[in-house]
């Protein structure tokens, strides 16, 4: 479960406590359990780290050919890419842009 601050607009409103789902659930349920991903686009405000560094990534990170992540706070690039090539993958990087203190990245990835 996540408990978090909801935004509406531009007014915070009381805090909810939503299901999450790992990201193979959300394959799962979307009937691509076991297909190659051509592209993952995350955006996930901040909860990229705890993505990329859970040990469950390995589990489907070997099936995605492209990623585009926006990086949020301290996660950084170099990091990041350690991460993936913890996960068993050779990150090439395509492309980077900052965002003021964030950046967006499109990686493409191979097994080794």
């Amino acid at each position: 479960k996540f408990t978090g601050v909801q935004n509406s607009g531009d007014a915070l409103s009381a805090k909810r406590t939503v299901r999450a789902r790992s990201v193979l659930e959300i394959l799962a349920d979307s009937g691509f359990a076991d297909a190659m991903i051509d592209l993952v686009k995350c955006d996930i405000e901040g909860a990229e780290r705890d993505l990329f560094k859970h040990r469950s990534a390995s589990d489907w990170l070997c099936r995605v050919r492209w990623l585009s992540v926006e990086l949020h706070d301290a996660y950084a690039l170099n990091e990041f890419l350690d991460d993936l090539r913890r996960h068993g993958c050779t990150p090439r990087l395509v492309e980077s842009r900052v965002l003021g203190s964030d950046a967006e990245v499109t990686v493409e990835l191979t097994r080794r």
